[in-house]
């Protein structure tokens, strides 16, 4: 039986540009970075075909996600109430065949996610973070805090010269 080793790999990561953020991992406001890398496809860790670039926000800080955790949107929090008042009716409306406790279970299940639901629409926690996103000091466009060179303003973009780093 032979086993044949394949996948895809990031390749050739580099660091693109960075801003200050709030990162949701460590709940502070740090310095972000934008790591962008190749992808390529592998057999047995050999390189075969690139298959694009990919991009993602990492904190400086604790390694993590800066946006992994926001607040749902209205939009999504009401279509969510709108099913599970559906639900809720329709288990009251029809008859079913099953047994008299998991139907009961069902409803219960049913209007406890109802009730996280709105409670999650009701409490102000999007204006919250909202808020802590518009208070954010904005990074010193003057010197790359990586080298700490000066630097350059290119096509409305502030760049190091040293490191390549966009400042936003």
């Amino acid at each position: 039986m032979a086993v044949i080793l394949y996948g895809q790999y990031r390749h050739e990561t580099r660091r693109v540009a960075c801003r200050a953020d709030l990162c949701d991992c460590c709940n502070a406001v740090t310095l972000t970075e934008l790591r962008q890398s190749s992808v390529v496809a592998h057999v047995f860790f050999v390189p075969l075909v690139p298959l694009g670039s990919d991009s993602e926000w990492i904190c400086t800080s604790c390694g993590g996600d800066p946006t992994g955790t926001r607040p749902s949107s209205r939009l999504i929090l009401c279509l969510g109430i709108v099913a599970c008042i559906f639900l809720l009716a329709s288990s009251f409306a029809f008859q079913f065949s099953t047994k008299f406790d998991s139907i009961w279970t069902f409803r219960i299940g049913i209007a406890a996610f109802l009730a996280i639901l709105l409670y999650n629409l009701i409490v102000p926690k999007r204006n919250a973070y909202a808020e802590a996103k518009r208070n954010i000091p904005s990074l010193s466009k003057e010197c790359c805090p990586y080298c700490s060179v000066s630097t350059l303003l290119i096509h409305d973009e502030f760049i190091c010269p040293q490191c390549g780093v966009e400042i936003l």
